[in-house]
């Protein structure tokens, strides 16, 4: 984890600028902190997408995800990778780790996360999102909240709860707090959500057995963002055809 290695974090800058240097990509990534900022070359910015890693991962996980020639935002788009804080996850024996909330596991096997630690970390998101929207003539549509698993929870949370209707939410396998509170202003917001069908550590069934799923994969494990990466680069390609 980037984060648990503070002489990597110090030489974030020359591992991107090295990289870009090598990467003929339509963008450029830029560290702001401990997060990514991944900004167009050759045009102003005419919309956001925040993205969210998941438990133990870090916003260089998913630097390869956005910035690449095929990346899966348009070539105007810019990305901020956010990096959650370090914390003890009681699911890991207390472990501290990168995470935007404790997490537990209920007698019934589902994951339990800490409301105030998901507020925490929610207050940090809109901070991101008042930011973005002050250049966007606060235009709050032009924004895109996402994340994989624990990012994903936290971006469903963000789109529900923010005041402001966002232009959409983007999960890949993730799950909804029991505590979010749905609001009727918000059932136009586009969401798009993406789960694994074979998924054993973050189960389809109780997630979605009351959605229609867009697509779905038949991992046996927990996607990796790098399964993601290839599998939603081949349905995108196969959309093109059609």
């Amino acid at each position: 984890m980037i984060s648990r290695c503070p002489q990597l974090l110090r030489t974030l800058p020359a591992i991107l600028h090295a990289r870009a240097s090598h990467w003929n990509t339509p963008f450029e990534a830029k560290p702001r902190g401990r997060d990514i900022y991944i900004v167009p070359k050759k045009t102003v910015p005419t919309h956001t997408v925040i993205w969210m890693h998941g438990l133990g991962d870090s916003a260089m996980g998913f630097l390869d995800f956005f910035d690449r020639e095929d990346s899966l935002v348009p070539k105007s788009t810019k990305v901020v990778l956010l990096t959650a804080p370090e914390v003890p996850v009681s699911i890991n024996n207390g472990m501290i780790m990168n995470s935007w909330f404790d997490q537990e596991i209920d007698n019934e096997g589902a994951f339990v996360a800490k409301k105030e630690d998901v507020v925490k970390s929610y207050k940090r998101v809109v901070k991101v999102i008042e930011e973005e929207a002050s250049e966007y003539k606060q235009d709050y549509k032009k924004i895109v909240v996402g994340g994989f698993s624990q990012g994903c929870a936290m971006a469903l949370y963000t789109g529900f709860t923010f005041e402001k209707t966002l232009g959409g939410v983007c999960g890949l396998s993730g799950f909804l707090f029991n505590f979010v509170e749905l609001d009727e202003k918000k059932k136009e917001m586009p969401i798009f959500l993406y789960h694994g069908k074979m998924d054993d550590m973050v189960l389809y069934e109780p997630m979605y057995s009351a959605l229609i799923p867009v697509s779905y994969t038949h991992l046996r494990a927990h996607e990796t963002r790098h399964d993601l990466v290839c599998r939603l680069l081949l349905e995108k390609k196969k959309k093109k055809k059609k």
